[in-house]
């Protein structure tokens, strides 16, 4: 996006706002492009190479704030911003105060764009999708299909400006790559899968992320339940990944206020094992969601959500920290309140293989199935299917499925008895942040099995 042109509009637009009764004005430009291909059968099954172009204007006056958004740049469109926001504006009976951000406080000047995704060409990001599946589908006579191979890449910019002085501006990109594979035995089919987001396409394996995909399809063949029961959990660290995502709304100031969290009057309580330390880092080299500030132009930072176990400190945006009586800590993403990065370390951390031999007779869960409907942020339960492998005695015995594990989040952070060393970053597709998480022992869950 070209600044200066941005520049023109915005205050352009700004100079309609005033004219029209605002006290303060925010323009919020944001550019997104985004490419994905799927690939089944050695053949492209979709392919989708997009650009999206926003535009969100703010107006405030006498505490409240009118919003409008667009898609384009030019002088009907300001006019059609301003008006539409004075016109939401008036409808608006919320008695809570609505503020912009100065600029003020610390900006980390990071480099997080590398543009080496878009500089490849399509021919070759069709033949990473296409190598998923060779290389799946050769790994054993035992793997039927790899029905769903996919190689994507999203580069992302966004520029604030206000009245109040605020201009910034940055860009972030990275890629991912996945694939799901099936085994058979001449019985019921098992599913694997595998997914890896990397910084620059250097550094996605596909050949490497197809063989752990078919493996695991493999692992699980002959898969039972087992009896029902409290055991000993070892959640796999992409496990972890999509519940914490799940689950992230809980640390929401907003959702605290409106008391939907389990975790409201809780703060500098302890709501975590002492071993659990939980970040919110927009930093994360890696991760293409790592930001400078954050939808209100307010600078984010690295902070420590849960220290020791101890609930530490909420998540804000510029209303709910004035709602509070404290600075907002840089998580407004859109409309929401959410982490830029999660991240989770232990004061102490073991290797997988010793987590493994702390079980004397657990489950390994490594996939899990009813997230949306199954788990409940406001309560914190939740009551999921699963599927992993039987351990006992430190050792892994056998595949398991058609299982459901059940508690609530909080109590379970409670039980948490050992954090594993093997960080990865994962996506989770209920929060729009990437976690770099290792796996988990927790001392027991609720198991139905047989």
């Amino acid at each position: 996006m070209k600044f200066m042109a941005l520049k023109d509009f915005a205050d352009f637009v700004f100079s309609l706002g005033k004219k029209r009764g605002f006290e303060e004005c925010q323009i919020h430009f944001a550019r997104e492009h985004e490419f994905e291909i799927h690939v089944s059968k050695g053949k492209v099954e979709t392919f989708k190479d997009a650009d999206y172009f926003s535009v969100s204007f703010k107006g405030l006056r006498e505490g409240k704030c009118g919003r409008a958004r667009v898609e384009a740049l030019d002088k009907e469109v300001a006019k059609l911003l301003v008006e539409e926001a004075l016109s939401n504006l008036q409808v608006i009976d919320s008695s809570d105060m609505e503020l912009l951000h100065d600029g003020s406080g610390d900006y980390v000047d990071v480099d997080y764009y590398k543009g080496n995704y878009e500089r490849l060409g399509s021919s070759q990001k069709v033949e990473m999708a296409k190598e998923l599946e060779r290389t799946a589908l050769a790994t054993d006579k035992r793997i039927v299909m790899a029905p769903r191979n996919v190689f994507g890449h999203v580069t992302s910019e966004e520029v604030i400006m206000n009245t109040l002085g605020l201009e910034k501006a940055f860009t972030n990109d990275g890629g991912y790559a996945y694939t799901m594979v099936l085994a058979s035995d001449g019985k019921t089919p098992k599913s694997g899968f595998k997914l890896k987001v990397s910084k620059t396409p250097e550094e996605l394996d596909v050949q490497d992320i197809a063989r752990k995909a078919a493996r695991e399809a493999l692992a699980l063949l002959g898969a039972t339940s087992v009896e029902s029961g409290r055991y000993n959990v070892i959640i796999r660290r992409d496990v972890v990944a999509e519940m914490l995502g799940r689950f992230s709304s809980i640390f929401s100031a907003e959702d605290v206020q409106k008391k939907m969290s389990p975790i409201k009057d809780k703060l500098g309580q302890m709501i975590a094992a002492p071993v659990l330390n939980l970040f919110d880092d927009p930093f994360i080299p890696e991760s293409f969601t790592s930001r400078p500030f954050d939808s209100e132009g307010v600078p984010t930072s690295r902070k420590a959500v849960i220290e020791k176990g101890k609930l530490a400190t909420y998540l804000y945006d510029l209303k709910s920290a004035h709602k509070d009586g404290v600075k907002s800590t840089g998580n407004a993403v859109g409309s929401t309140i959410a982490p830029i990065n999660i991240s989770l370390k232990g004061e102490e951390e073991l290797p997988f293989q010793e987590l493994l031999k702390r079980v004397k007779k657990g489950i390994l869960v490594i996939g899990v199935d009813g997230l949306h409907s199954g788990a409940d942020p406001i309560s914190g339960n939740f009551s999921l299917g699963a599927r992993g492998y039987l351990v006992k005695d430190g050792e892994i015995v056998q595949p398991v499925e058609q299982i459901t594990i059940s508690g609530n989040f909080v109590d379970m952070l409670t039980a948490v008895k050992a954090v594993g060393s093997d960080h990865e970053l994962n996506l989770s597709m209920y929060a729009r942040a990437l976690a770099l998480v290792p796996s988990v022992l927790v001392e027991s869950l609720d198991i139905a099995g047989k």
